[in-house]
C-alpha cells in the first residue's frame, strides 16, 4: 500500500493545459490579436543578480536586470495580421489589392469590449486606408451613428479599427456597453503580400498576453514591452510526413515598459500575471 507524504493543499493552485497567445500594440486598453495555433509555448523570468561588494561585511545579492521571455512554435507562419505587427518597423510590406468584400461582419460581444477603445476590424485594406462601414448595430440600442455613437480609428500597427463612445457622454445613442455591437463593412484585402528585409533595424514594440484556463478560472500572463529576439525559422517537412505543416519559432523578450508608453500606472514594471484561485 503506498504512502503518501501530503496531500494537495490547494486545488485552485494547480495549472493545466496550454495556453492562448495574443499581441496587441503598446497603449494603455490594449486591442489583443489572437496569433492562432502554437506549440511549445513557454515563458519564463531571466533575472540578472549580481553582488554588491563591501569591504566589511558580506555583500548583498541585487537584481540588475529584470525580462520576462515568451517562446512557442507558431504553425501560422503566413499570418499577415501578426507579422504587421511583431515586425512592421523592421520590413517593408508591400500588398497587392485582390477582389473587394462587401458586406463583412464583426461582432463585439457584450463583456467583451469597452467605450474609447479602438478594436481592430479583422477585415483591413491592403492599401491601408480605412474601411466602408455600412452599419454598426447594438442589440439594445439597434442602429448607431458614426460621428456621434462610433469613430473609425487607426491603431498605432497601422491597422484600422472602430470606437465606441462612452455612454455617458452626449449625444450619443449608445446607451449601455452591456450588448453585443455588430459592425457590417466593406473592404478590399490583399491578393499578396510581399515582404523584404535587411535595410531597417528598428525592432516594433508590442503588448503580449499568455490566458490559460484552469477548471474555468483564467490565468493570464501579460508582458507589458515586448519585441522579437529571434528571427524567422522555417524548417520545411517532408512530402510524405504524417504532418506536413511548417512552423516557425517566435521569442518574444518584455522589457521594461519606459514613461510615456501603455498603461502610466505600468511604467518601470515588467509584466503581470493574474489569477483567480490558488491564493
Amino acid at each position: 500500500m503506498a504512502e503518501y507524504q501530503t496531500t494537495i493543499q490547494d486545488p485552485g493552485a494547480l495549472l493545466r493545459g496550454s495556453g492562448l497567445v495574443e499581441i496587441s500594440p503598446v497603449q494603455a486598453v490594449p486591442s489583443w490579436t489572437d496569433i492562432g495555433a502554437v506549440t511549445g509555448l513557454s515563458w519564463a523570468e531571466e533575472l540578472e543578480v549580481n553582488a554588491e561588494e563591501n569591504d566589511n561585511t558580506d555583500s548583498e545579492d541585487k537584481v540588475t536586470k529584470q525580462t520576462a521571455i515568451v517562446a512557442c512554435t507558431s504553425m501560422e507562419p503566413l499570418r499577415d495580421a501578426v507579422n504587421t505587427l511583431i515586425r512592421g518597423d523592421l520590413d517593408t510590406r508591400t500588398a497587392t489589392a485582390g477582389a473587394p468584400v462587401v458586406g463583412d461582419t464583426d461582432v463585439l460581444v457584450s463583456g467583451e469590449w469597452a467605450a474609447e477603445v479602438i478594436y481592430a476590424l479583422d477585415g483591413q485594406n491592403s492599401s491601408g486606408a480605412e474601411q466602408s462601414i455600412t452599419s454598426v448595430v447594438g442589440s439594445v440600442d439597434g442602429a448607431l451613428s458614426g460621428g456621434d455613437d462610433y469613430f473609425i480609428r487607426k491603431l498605432s500597427d497601422g491597422r484600422w479599427g472602430i470606437l465606441l463612445e462612452d455612454p455617458a457622454l452626449p449625444p450619443t445613442n449608445l446607451t449601455t456597453i452591456a450588448q453585443d455591437i455588430t459592425v457590417t463593412y466593406d473592404y478590399t484585402p490583399a491578393a499578396s503580400v510581399k515582404w523584404q528585409s535587411g535595410d531597417k533595424s528598428t525592432l516594433t514594440k508590442f503588448m503580449v498576453r499568455i490566458t490559460t484556463k484552469n477548471d474555468g478560472n483564467p490565468f493570464y500572463f501579460v508582458g507589458y514591452y515586448a519585441n522579437i529576439r529571434t528571427g524567422k525559422n522555417f524548417e520545411y517537412s517532408k512530402d510524405d510526413d504524417a504532418d506536413r505543416r511548417v512552423g516557425t519559432p517566435y521569442e518574444f523578450i518584455c522589457k521594461t515598459l519606459p514613461s510615456g508608453q501603455g498603461l502610466p500606472a505600468n511604467e518601470g514594471l515588467v509584466y503581470e500575471t493574474i489569477q483567480s484561485d490558488g491564493f
